[in-house]
């Protein structure tokens, strides 16, 4: 499995922290440098902002996987939360991005306890987050659901960070944690 090996997408999309730390501070300047350093005071407990420095969206509830470490991976207690099987409106994400412009918003997280993949308009959504300003946008995806089409278009639209849930080094374990996800 190489969706996002440099076989699959060219190597301009990959580089070292040190480059895109780099590269984020030649886009914006001072703002980038300071938004780093109130997040390292503000991780330490050392500072607190008026506005968060860092907001984690839930826009749809659903996900692929059951794993035992998430709500997902219990129906039953999912149940109990009678959240509806849909996908925020894109007029409140919109609104929750013109109150962050307000203040300066950071950085933004594409998910907390849902698969972002389930977006269609993901792409544009991580789009609208670049108009207004957001510097670092960050998704956590278990990347089961995941093509070479759409890793290019949130790849092109700015999303900054993908982090994958695995958390397995092996097959056996993968099976436990990401209950519905095939390793390979």
């Amino acid at each position: 499995m190489d969706i996002l090996g440099k076989d699959t997408l060219q190597a301009e999309y990959f580089s070292p922290l040190g480059q895109y730390e780099d590269y984020k501070t030649s886009v914006y300047g001072t703002r980038y440098t300071e938004y780093r350093q109130e997040y390292d005071q503000a991780l330490n407990l050392d500072l607190l902002t008026e506005f968060p420095l860092y907001i984690m969206l839930e826009q749809t509830y659903r996900c692929n996987l059951k794993c035992p470490s998430c709500i997902h991976g219990y129906p039953e207690v999912k149940r109990e939360y009678n959240m509806p099987d849909t996908v925020m409106p894109l007029d409140l994400y919109k609104k929750i991005l013109e109150e962050g412009q307000k203040y300066n918003l950071p950085s933004i997280s594409m998910m907390i306890n849902d698969e972002p993949l389930f977006l269609k308009d993901i792409a544009e959504r991580i789009r609208l987050a670049v108009e207004y300003g957001v510097m670092d946008i960050i998704m956590v995806t278990n990347g089961t659901l995941l093509t070479r089409q759409k890793a290019k278009e949130i790849i092109d639209a700015g999303v900054t960070h993908i982090l994958f849930s695995v958390d397995a080094a092996n097959e056996e374990t993968y099976k436990k944690v990401r209950v519905g996800g095939d390793f390979n």
